[in-house]
């Protein structure tokens, strides 16, 4: 895997000395992509533009239902890797309500807007990154808030003993659950980075409401946001809205054959937990040891390490999914939602 490094990638376009020179800073989104095409292309993975419609079981191996827009086609493969955990779009139709993955399909929009009011909800990295981005395009005169389940906006701890979990997490086993969950909750769940809370203190117009939102409506070319504090009903009204939420597991699952996951786990999947799913992920990051090939990195923290559900330790990620299949590696395909989205 080393010809396909972040070091790797900046070397061979002349940028290596300068990321380092820099303080190896971390990379915008914009860069990110263009490291992962970049991966793509060294790899010659085949890459289909469809949505999946449906992932089920056939026999020893799954059938992914693509959907082009056109028709549909069946791929019968040995391995999926789950890496979407929202839905492409808010599904909202002219009004100002975005979902993450609506904010990252055209950032640009944004691009000096003055006079505007952005309410971002959520309280982790991708409320953080999408802040970021919104205090690095938008114009004067412009106001940013966040509204988040917490008291104020807390601060990822990244001590070196932190860290070591999350690059090399052999002794993640020696810890009991209780112990990783708090050391999630405290190091990577609903937390900011420290470089994203320097970068959004100098910004300006950033303030922060501590509650719960509980929905929102169109209101004469804004949005009307509803949110619970304190136990009370409060209102807000904005120019723009990012929802930058954790989804449920249902929506995390929701392509695989519901039936075939509730006989996993022995429950409808309409009562089916996050943690209940989490508890399962097995070595490979499958989901059971009754669904071999199914991968989710995105909810393998709590059994295999904190670093597995973000970016934290792709190289480990990519060896315990590929180390499956190794004896008959082939050439991957990757699926491409046609709004560009895996």
């Amino acid at each position: 895997m080393l010809g396909f490094t972040w070091a790797r990638y900046l070397i061979e376009h002349g940028k290596f000395h300068r990321w380092v020179d820099r303080g190896r800073p971390h990379p915008l989104h914009e860069e990110w992509a263009g490291y992962i095409t970049w991966v793509i292309k060294r790899s010659e993975a085949e890459v289909i533009r469809a949505t999946v419609a449906a992932v089920e079981r056939d026999g020893s191996r799954w059938r992914v239902t693509l959907d082009s827009g056109v028709d549909q086609e069946a791929l019968i493969v040995d391995g999926v890797v789950l890496t979407t955990t929202s839905p492409p779009t808010s599904g909202v139709a002219n009004l100002n309500v975005l979902a993450e993955a609506d904010f990252w399909m055209a950032p640009e929009r944004f691009d000096g807007m003055s006079g505007q009011s952005v309410v971002v909800v959520g309280g982790g990295e991708g409320a953080a990154a999408a802040l970021v981005e919104l205090a690095r395009r938008l114009g004067p005169e412009s106001r940013l808030t966040v509204i988040a389940p917490t008291a104020s906006i807390y601060t990822r701890s990244e001590s070196s003993f932190e860290n070591r979990l999350f690059t090399d997490p052999r002794s993640w086993s020696d810890l009991g659950e209780v112990e990783r969950l708090e050391f999630m909750r405290r190091t990577d769940r609903g937390v900011f980075s420290g470089e994203a809370v320097a970068l959004l203190a100098d910004a300006g117009d950033v303030s922060f409401i501590p509650g719960r939102v509980t929905g929102w409506r169109p209101d004469g070319g804004q949005v009307h946001l509803c949110y619970e504090q304190d136990g009370r009903q409060r209102t807000i009204r904005t120019d723009w809205l990012v929802l930058c939420t954790n989804q449920s597991v249902n929506k995390e699952l929701r392509v695989v054959d519901q039936e075939f996951l509730g006989s996993i786990f022995n429950q409808p999947t309409e009562t089916l937990s996050r943690l209940a799913v989490a508890r399962g992920i097995q070595h490979d990051l499958s989901i059971s040891e009754q669904a071999p090939g199914l991968h989710v990195p995105s909810l393998a923290g709590l059994t295999q390490g904190p670093g597995f559900p973000n970016l934290s330790c792709l190289g480990l990620l990519a060896d315990r999914i590929l180390s499956t299949y190794v004896a008959d590696a082939t050439v991957p395909a990757v699926v491409t939602r046609k709004d560009g989205f895996e």
